[in-house]
């Protein structure tokens, strides 16, 4: 071989080296760089979860004690034996939060972790049973709601402890 052809060969290796380096150092860059990025993506949307289905969560307690004190004041005026008792209670209000809880439950497995998910779904068979037992069994309505209230309470702090657990906060 000629001298002019082992000093390309010479620079190609120098050069060749140099640029595949550089291409597996910005291949392993990206990957790193994008695996950060969706696991910080996953990490936001598990917290507006949480953060959407505590908010709900609250809003269902306000509902509960609104209605415990709504038929506690029905059950007193009866005892009272008063005539203008106004039995009416707007229950659209949590229906509506109900439905968006429920939507939550079902994407549970998804945004949520399992024991929240669990968590949700044993409260929400509390939550039949206790309509079981006052449409059913008559059971008194300001108290089924005020217990149904401090069930909600329970399971907001259980929540806020899975959340902990699931987004590593300390």
């Amino acid at each position: 071989m000629t001298s002019n052809a082992i000093d390309i060969i010479d620079v190609l290796l120098k050069y060749s080296s140099g640029v595949i380096t550089g291409i597996c150092a910005s291949v392993l860059t990206a990957r790193f760089a994008l695996s950060k990025f969706y696991q910080e993506k996953w990490w936001e949307k598990k917290h507006n979860s949480y953060g959407d289905l505590l908010d709900l969560l609250i809003e269902i307690r306000v509902l509960f004690t609104k209605a415990s004190m709504h038929y506690e004041r029905i059950h007193e005026a009866e005892q009272k034996l008063e005539t203008d008792i106004d039995y009416s209670f707007d229950w659209e209000e949590f229906n509506r939060v109900s439905s968006k809880l429920r939507r939550l439950y079902v994407l549970a497995p998804i945004s949520l972790g399992k024991n929240t998910k669990s968590h949700i779904d044993k409260f929400l068979k509390e939550e039949i049973e206790t309509n079981r037992a006052v449409y059913e069994e008559n059971y008194p309505e300001h108290i089924a709601y005020s217990e149904m209230s401090t069930e909600v309470e329970k399971l907001i702090n259980l929540i806020v402890d899975d959340a902990r657990k699931e987004l590593r906060f300390k």
